[in-house]
């Protein structure tokens, strides 16, 4: 199906296993747009674009994914009921994930002042233990940014946030 919807936009031609054209999301002079008719998806080597069938309706025709899938015949798409608390819960961990990020981020710039003024006034001692917090808390941020991390440390929130707490405290 995908290969005659997008077909009504880009000229194909086949490559390989694929069919490839002039991508309709920039302005190209050589191919870069592949269609998988296998896999029933697009990936434009130019701009990144890449999706399904009805990503590339939603991109050709400036519409929400509803519409979309209206427009090829689908109907509307029900999420199951047991999405929506998975979704309230990721947005709780999203929200707690972010805060805290912004948190160590604003102590570590704290932190990299503390450290530079530590080794413009002779206090090797004072640099080495703010150098060695920068460590920690450049570690914590990363944890926070990687989403499986993220979600460890959310179970784990009741033990580890008095810790955080402290050190973001500057305790």
């Amino acid at each position: 199906m995908i290969l005659q919807v997008v077909g009504n936009y880009v000229e194909l031609k086949r490559s390989g296993h694929e069919y490839k054209g002039l991508c309709p999301f920039h302005s190209e002079k050589t191919p870069s747009f592949y269609v998988n008719e296998d896999k029933e998806v697009f990936y434009c080597h130019g701009c990144g674009e890449k999706g399904d069938l009805i990503r590339f309706v939603e991109l050709i025709e400036h519409v929400d994914r509803k519409s979309a899938r209206l427009r090829l015949g689908l109907g509307t798409y029900r999420e199951p009921a047991w999405v929506k608390p998975l979704r309230s819960q990721a947005k709780r961990i999203s929200v707690w994930a972010n805060d805290l990020s912004h948190r160590v981020a604003e102590r570590l710039r704290d932190i990299g002042q503390d450290i530079e003024i530590a080794k413009i006034s002779g206090d090797q001692e004072i640099a080495e233990i703010l150098d060695r917090e920068w460590a920690i808390l450049e570690t914590l941020h990363e944890d926070l940014g990687d989403p499986r991390t993220a979600i460890e440390m959310w179970r784990n929130r009741l033990e580890i946030n008095p810790w955080i707490e402290a050190v973001l405290c500057g305790n």
